[in-house]
């Protein structure tokens, strides 16, 4: 999982090889969206509010990803003290 912003996302020409048709995880007026990442390619995107990891996929995910991510989610939330 990726926070907003991450460097990962910065300087390319072209971000398809790890966003491929999501595009929408960088905005038009140049916010990156905090994403989730499977084998190098953007899943979903998420976000905190109330302090709770909520994933939105761009598409369905098999039961060991989502469980994976539920796993970096409660890391996330372990690191920034919730």
């Amino acid at each position: 999982m990726l926070g907003s912003f991450d460097p990962v996302l910065h300087g390319w020409v072209s971000r398809d090889w790890i966003v491929g048709g999501h595009q929408s995880v960088v905005t038009t007026n140049g916010i990156f969206r905090p994403i989730a990442l499977v084998d190098g390619k953007a899943v979903a995107t998420w976000a905190m509010p109330g302090g709770t990891v909520e994933l939105t996929p761009f598409a369905p995910l098999s039961d060991e990803v989502t469980a994976s991510l539920r796993a970096d989610a409660a890391d996330v939330r372990r690191f920034l003290g919730h």
